[in-house]
């Protein structure tokens, strides 16, 4: 009888500890949640950068592909208009 008294305190207190410990979890869980909260909105805004990074990028590019077509278009005539202002300076 004693032996089984003293069973039921030893399960009363790890029953005990594991509600302590199962309260002190639940405790962080606010935290928690804020905190996921908070890393999904940075995520969110570091997604936005980057798409507005790869479209500055883009527009880039093709800035950079109408120069280079510019001076290949425009290079061909540069000697000739030199040649026809000194002509006129003459």
């Amino acid at each position: 009888m004693i032996a089984d008294l003293r069973a039921q305190l030893e399960e009363r207190d790890r029953l005990a500890a594991l509600l302590t410990d199962a309260e002190q979890r639940l405790a962080h869980v606010p935290e928690l949640e804020l905190r996921i909260t908070d890393l999904e909105h940075e995520l969110s805004a570091a997604r936005q950068e980057t798409a507005a990074a790869r479209q500055e990028a883009q527009q880039l590019d093709q800035m950079l592909m109408y120069g280079r077509r510019m001076l290949r278009y425009v290079r061909p005539m540069i000697k000739p208009l030199r040649d026809a202002r000194r002509r006129l300076r003459s």
